[in-house]
């Protein structure tokens, strides 16, 4: 993109232009007690958005999934406090909750649109409960 100035010098701005869309999938049994990783890309991109869906017959709430970006630990909201603090918004918000169904116990979080990384882009589950949680969910991304 160029544009024109006064004196009729010409600003040049130059950005990153990313590749086609690709998905990934996520689907995983969390271990009781322990971080299970669903998926790590590598390179560099950007994420266009996804979600992640914990389910079980038992109580999550305290549990939640984990984003590290470039080897960066970026956020690990537990469903509880994604529930307490009404944190729903794409926008605002790294990870934000889709549904928190404490009766049929489904636990949809989705992940932030237009997030960029430079080495790469992981989703975790943190188990701190004794249950098992099968995972399931996509990630949307594009690499330069």
């Amino acid at each position: 993109m160029a544009i024109q100035t006064p004196d009729g010098a010409q600003l040049v701005f130059n950005r990153p232009t990313y590749g086609g869309a690709r998905r990934i999938g996520l689907s995983a049994n969390s271990v009781a007690n322990d971080t299970v990783v669903l998926a790590t890309i590598t390179g560099t991109g950007k994420i266009y958005g996804g979600f992640a869906k914990a389910s079980d017959t038992g109580n999550g709430i305290d549990n939640g999934f984990r984003l590290t970006i470039d080897s960066v630990f970026i956020d690990n909201p537990q469903f509880s406090d994604l529930a307490l603090h009404n944190v729903d918004t794409p926008a605002l918000n790294s990870i934000y909750y889709v549904l928190i169904d404490g009766v049929g116990f489904n636990y949809i979080v989705g992940f932030m649109p237009n997030l960029t990384f430079e080495e790469s882009f992981e989703v975790a589950f943190s188990n701190i409960s004794a249950r098992i949680f099968p995972l399931t969910g996509a990630i949307i991304y594009s690499l330069l």
